[in-house]
C-alpha cells in the first residue's frame, strides 16, 4: 500500500520499501506505522539525504511566516502591535510587520536555528499583483469562483432533464443529491480569546498545589499593571514583597515561575516548617493567604438585627482576609456585604430568626482581598470607605478536595480560565466569559472540588 493508505494504521509486522519515498514525510508515515523496531523490515537501501538534508525551502518559509503571524497575534492581543501593521490578508500583514521597528529590533533571535534567515536570503517579499496581495483582486477571484460554480450547477440538471423528459421529477431529485449543502464550520469560542494566563506546574516531590493555586492568581493580577501592582500589592506583607520581586525577575527572563514559587516557599518553610512543610505533606491554604496577604485589620462588617436592633461588629481580620463569624449560617460573599439583600439568621441577643442587615466598612483600602466562602461568588463587591465607595472585581477562585487545590483565574476582560498544576501545568484552560449580569452558581465547584476562597482586586 502507499504511505497515504497506511496513515492511521498500526502494524505489528511492517514491511517497508523506502526506496521510492519522495520526501521525509513519506519516510515518517511508513516507519511510524510499526508497532516495534523488531517488527520492521526494510526491503532495500534508501537515500539518507531525504531525512538528514534539512527541510525544504518552502517548508522553512512556511514555518517562518507562522512564527511572524504568532508574534503579530500575541502583540495584537497584548495591545503592543505597532499601528503601521495593518491588513486582512496574510502576505500583506506579514510584510507590514517585517517593515516595522519591532521586527527590525527583534528579528529571528527567538526562532529555532533551523528556520532562521540565512545571509543570502531576502526576508521581505515584494508586493505582487495577485490575490495574495490585492484585496480587490482577491474578492474578485472569490466572486468569479462562486459564479462559475453556480453556472456549472445550472447547466448539468438542464442537460440531464432534457435527455429524458418522462423522468423529469426523478432526475431532478437525483441531481439535487449530486450537490449537497455545504457543512457548517465548527469553531471554538476559545479561538477568539487569545493567549491564556501563565500557570504553575505541580511539584510531585514537594506537593505544591496550594502555592500553585494562589500564586497563579496573584501573578496574573500583578502582571495586569506591573508598575502600580508592584507598588501597591508588594506593600501587603514582607512575603508578598519577596514574591513580587520574583515576579519582576520572571519578567526579565532570569527566573521561571516554578523557581519563583520554590524560592518563596523555602523562605516560608524556614519561617515556620510546621505550617509550611516540604515533601508529601498538606498545606492549610488560609495560613498561606494570611502570611502572603498580611495580618492587619483593615475594616469591619456591622450586622443589625431587624427585630431587636442588636448590633454586632465583626472585624475584617488579616490585612486582606475576611474571616466569617463561625456562628453565622451563611458566608455568602454578597450577603456578607449586604449586596444581595438580608439573609435570615438567628440573632444572638433575642434568639429569633430574623433578617440581619449587614454592611462592610473599610478603615484602609487594600489592593487585594481574599474572602473565605463556599457560596456563589459575586462578580464584584462594593465596600464603604470615608472617602467613598470602593469596587473590587473577582479575579480568582481557589478550590479544594481530595488533598488537592485547583483554581480559576478571571482576567480584566471577564474571561474565566481553569488551572490545575497537574493537568494544565503551566497553561490555563479557557472556560467562558462573564459580566455583572452572569449567574455564578457554576463557580461553586471546579473539577468536582468545592470553592473555598475568592480573591478580589481593587478596581480603579
Amino acid at each position: 500500500m502507499t504511505d497515504y493508505a497506511a496513515q492511521g494504521k498500526t502494524r505489528p509486522n511492517n514491511v517497508v520499501d523506502l526506496g521510492h519515498c519522495k520526501n521525509h514525510q513519506s519516510y515518517y508515515t511508513a516507519l511510524s506505522r510499526s508497532a516495534s523496531a523488531a517488527g520492521t523490515m526494510l526491503v532495500q537501501a534508501f537515500s539518507a539525504k531525504k531525512i538528514t538534508g534539512g527541510i525544504s525551502g518552502y517548508l522553512r518559509q512556511e514555518f517562518r511566516e507562522l512564527e511572524i503571524l504568532n508574534t503579530i497575534t500575541k502583540k495584537a492581543y497584548e495591545g503592543r502591535l505597532p499601528e503601521s501593521v495593518k491588513g486582512r490578508l496574510r502576505n500583506v500583514i506579514i510584510r507590514a510587520y517585517q517593515r516595522s521597528s519591532d521586527y527590525l529590533k527583534e528579528g529571528d533571535q527567538e526562532w529555532h536555528p533551523a528556520i532562521r534567515w540565512r545571509p543570502q536570503e531576502t526576508q521581505v517579499q515584494e508586493a505582487g499583483q495577485d490575490g495574495f496581495w490585492s484585496e480587490t483582486l482577491n474578492s474578485t477571484m472569490a466572486v468569479s469562483s462562486i459564479e462559475q460554480t453556480k453556472k456549472t450547477k445550472n447547466m448539468i440538471p438542464l442537460k440531464l432533464t432534457m435527455s429524458n423528459p418522462s423522468k423529469k421529477g426523478k432526475e431532478k431529485e437525483k441531481n439535487t443529491a449530486q450537490f449537497p449543502q455545504p457543512k457548517k464550520m465548527k469553531c471554538s469560542s476559545h479561538s477568539a480569546v487569545g493567549i491564556g494566563p501563565l500557570g504553575l506546574k505541580w511539584d510531585s516531590r514537594n506537593y505544591s498545589c496550594g502555592y500553585d493555586s494562589l500564586f497563579t492568581i496573584l501573578y496574573n493580577i500583578w502582571s495586569d499593571d506591573v508598575s502600580s501592582a508592584s507598588r501597591d500589592i508588594s506593600s501587603c506583607s514582607n512575603f508578598m514583597d519577596i514574591l513580587c520581586d520574583k515576579f519582576r525577575e520572571m519578567e526579565r527572563g532570569s527566573l521561571t515561575f516554578e523557581n519563583a514559587r520554590d524560592h518563596v516557599r523555602s523562605i516560608l518553610h524556614n519561617h515556620n516548617a510546621k505550617v509550611f512543610p516540604m515533601g508529601h505533606a498538606g498545606l492549610v491554604v488560609s495560613s498561606l493567604i494570611k502570611r502572603i496577604m498580611g495580618s492587619t485589620t483593615y475594616g469591619s462588617v456591622v450586622s443589625v438585627c431587624d427585630i431587636c436592633r442588636h448590633v454586632l461588629s465583626v472585624s475584617l481580620q488579616g490585612r486582606h482576609t475576611l474571616i466569617p463569624d463561625d456562628d453565622e449560617e451563611t458566608n455568602n460573599v454578597a450577603c456578607l456585604l449586604g449586596a444581595e439583600g438580608a439573609p435570615r439568621v438567628t440573632c444572638r441577643k433575642c434568639s429569633s430568626v430574623a433578617s440581619v442587615t449587614r454592611n462592610a466598612y473599610l478603615d484602609d483600602i487594600p489592593p487585594i482581598i481574599a474572602f473565605e466562602t463556599n457560596a456563589s461568588p459575586s462578580i464584584q463587591v462594593q465596600l464603604s470607605h470615608n472617602s467613598g465607595s470602593r469596587t473590587y472585581k473577582l479575579r480568582g477562585l481557589i478550590y479544594y478536595e481530595d488533598f488537592h487545590f485547583v483554581s480559576r483565574i478571571v482576567d480584566n476582560s471577564g474571561q474565566v480560565w481553569f488551572h490545575d498544576g497537574i493537568t494544565t501545568k503551566s497553561y490555563c484552560e479557557w472556560e467562558r466569559t462573564i459580566n455583572l449580569s452572569s449567574e455564578t452558581q457554576w463557580m461553586r465547584t471546579a473539577d468536582s472540588r468545592d470553592l473555598i476562597y475568592c480573591i478580589y482586586a481593587l478596581s480603579e
